[in-house]
């Protein structure tokens, strides 16, 4: 039956494709959604389903809204199927194909919007995770195309296409090269102005003083123009002898955060159950507010991971996100679970809990106070008609409203250096990501790639250092081996297998202890003769890693 009717449709096909402006009338448009039926499509054997769906994208826009509209009265079992088959399709166009441009091949450009109504229904409908709309193959095969990508994107090249107008389908590995891809482009375009006026540095340079760090660092960085912030960044300690090729930048990261989030500074609250840090109310360091923010803007810019413990709501109030109840549970789990019972009860709400549109809450300085919902709020009584209007307040009040000022001025300092296009392509999920890098460390994958210069890799004492990475040392121990070592206790996206990761001889027994080339991700490792002595002195140097003076 196949080797019948598959023919015939690529016959009806072609012929529509010859005839596609004709194409836009109620009966032609019905055959495409009966043909989109047809199950040979979906058959391994054919090669009719791209073709099909280019055919579809050549038709008027109100023409393709309307054969996808069939889809809107479909269960989500058959959208599922649908997501399922398409993915598959680009998998195997992908492997079948060789040497080809992902931009001009017009079935995968096809499949790949028809995925973008099938992900506009699921916005609405819910029916499946986003994780979903990735595609691996498409995103290992686009690493080779980014710059064409973006150029399409920026419509440097009329007409192009451009996946990142489906940012759905792309991971957040690739999110982070094209955002790399945009960052060269800025800085290489900023230091080329400045180059050609004779006045300026191609770099931001910081000259701070360890002993006054939060201060001189807000004073450096309000002297820079904001479009100077983009360049890339350059950190001088005063006193010390480092050339900042890296290390010297990542350790002022590293000390800055640490110093802003002390609960000192009383900027941050630390939530007991969740070990998040929340904005707080009282505070009124605006500035270091700001600081924080352009850190963070910094960061991002210059390929720096940071270890920060934010709430996911916080990446989306940066992305313009509307709290809502959900957000609530990494801030005051046992409040949410609270609001989360009074939605779901039953019975009569005014008479149960006795609650009005007045809440009373505590700070960080012990004071209780007290906060109308609506005016006069200790009058109104929350009843079932009313109580989802009582949680929705209460929510805003708490995520949004009582830390206006605090969040305003650190969005302010992050946009001050991030506020380009790339960043639209980002969910919370993945800015995390971009932002702090993964927590999840594969010291397995690391061995895999590490490189030697004076080692091998059955050297004994190479063998006995990762014997004492996998066998001895504890999570956090590994964190404080891989933060002496690359100035960082977080893997970049993609996993440690994406880290360029060097270990360095240093002849000879010796009691010295290891150091590091943090602007290198490089271990300087003495050739002990012991696995004890290794363990002892490797122990402790990773115990001891803040504060060196040569990066």
């Amino acid at each position: 039956m196949f080797d019948v009717i598959n023919p015939a449709l690529a016959r009806v096909i072609s012929e529509l494709r010859l005839n596609v402006s004709h194409c836009n009338n109620i009966s032609s448009l019905r055959a495409f959604v009966i043909m989109l039926e047809n199950p040979t499509l979906l058959d391994d054997k054919s090669e009719l389903l791209g073709p099909l769906l280019h055919v579809i994208f050549l038709l008027t826009p109100e023409s393709q809204k309307l054969i996808f509209s069939y889809w809107d009265k479909e269960p989500n079992a058959f959208l599922l199927r649908w997501l399922k088959e398409l993915q598959e399709y680009i998998e195997k166009r992908i492997e079948r194909q060789f040497n080809f441009s992902p931009h001009k091949d017009t079935s995968l450009t096809a499949a790949t919007k028809t995925i973008g109504y099938i992900y506009d229904l699921n916005h609405r409908r819910k029916f499946v995770d986003n994780n979903s709309f990735y595609n691996a193959a498409l995103n290992n095969l686009l690493m080779n195309y980014l710059d064409d990508d973006f150029y399409n994107w920026e419509k440097l090249v009329p007409g192009g296409f451009s996946y990142c107008d489906y940012p759905f389908m792309l991971n957040s590995e690739t999110k982070s090269e094209i955002l790399k891809c945009e960052n060269e482009m800025e800085q290489s375009k900023h230091q080329d102005m400045s180059i050609l006026s004779w006045s300026h540095s191609a770099y931001l340079i910081c000259n701070v003083n360890r002993s006054n760090l939060i201060d001189e660092s807000l004073t450096q960085l309000s002297n820079h123009h904001p479009e100077d912030l983009k360049k890339p960044l350059k950190i001088r300690f005063s006193g010390e002898e480092g050339v900042d090729e890296g290390g010297v930048q990542k350790e002022w990261f590293q000390l800055i955060t640490r110093e802003l989030f002390d609960p000192k500074y009383g900027m941050f609250d630390q939530i007991e159950d969740t070990r998040c840090h929340w904005f707080s109310s009282t505070s009124r360091d605006f500035r270091e507010y700001e600081l924080i923010g352009i850190v963070i803007g910094l960061a991002i810019y210059n390929s720096v991971i940071l270890d920060l413990h934010f709430p996911l709501l916080i990446y989306k109030k940066l992305l313009g996100e509307t709290p809502t109840l959900e957000d609530l549970v990494q801030i005051n789990p046992a409040l949410y679970k609270g609001l989360k019972q009074l939605l779901e009860f039953d019975g009569d709400v005014e008479n149960t809990f006795f609650l009005s549109f007045q809440i009373t809450y505590s700070t960080n300085l012990l004071a209780v106070n007290h906060y109308d919902l609506l005016p006069n709020g200790r009058e109104i009584s929350v009843t079932n008609k009313n109580k989802q209007e009582y949680v929705d307040k209460y929510v805003q009040y708490l995520l949004v409203d009582q830390i206006q000022e605090q969040f305003a001025h650190f969005y302010k300092g992050f946009k001050l250096v991030c506020n380009s296009k790339a960043f639209r392509l980002f969910n919370a999920h993945e800015l995390e990501l971009a932002i702090c890098g993964s927590p999840v460390l594969d010291f397995k994958a690391l061995e895999r790639i590490t490189k030697y210069d004076g080692y091998s890799a059955d050297h004994p004492t190479i063998k006995h250092f990762w014997e004492v990475v996998h066998d001895v040392m504890d999570l956090e121990q590994k964190k404080k081996l891989l933060f002496f070592s690359t100035g960082s206790d977080r893997s970049p996206i993609g996993g440690l297998e994406k880290l360029n990761f060097l270990i360095s001889k240093v002849p000879g027994d010796t009691d010295r202890l290891p150091s590091a080339q943090t602007c290198f991700n490089c271990l300087l490792l003495p050739e002990y003769q012991t696995k004890e002595k290794l363990t002892e002195r490797l122990l402790k140097a990773v115990n001891n890693a803040e504060g060196f003076g040569l990066h």
